[in-house]
């Protein structure tokens, strides 16, 4: 924890989905995360969704994020995001473009 209260980590956990749930020809990716870690927050879930887009040699993601309970969170969540996605493009040698204020990060 930091000073705050506020975890410094978090633990996922995922399960498995049925294959008509799954995502559709691979374009899209839907995932809720349970925000049940902030004291004195009433846990809630947020909706991060993945689209896959081909193109010739590549493929572009592009992430919608959800508002979270507060500006400062949702531009840290943003700020995670992006830094996520840069070192995907560092490691596969993609471009990564600015996250948009409205709450999407294009990657």
């Amino acid at each position: 924890m930091n000073p705050g209260g506020v975890p410094t980590g978090s633990v996922w956990m995922c399960t498995r989905l049925s294959p008509r749930l799954a995502v559709p020809s691979y374009t899209r990716l839907s995932i809720t995360h349970v925000i049940d870690f902030l004291p004195g927050i009433t846990p809630y879930e947020s909706t991060i969704v993945a689209e896959f887009v081909p193109s010739s040699d590549s493929v572009r993601m592009v992430l919608t994020l959800e508002p979270l309970h507060s500006d400062d969170f949702t531009k840290m969540s943003m700020r995670g995001w992006t830094s996520q996605l840069a070192k995907l493009n560092r490691r596969f040698g993609g471009r990564t473009k600015e996250a948009h204020p409205a709450g999407n990060a294009h990657g």
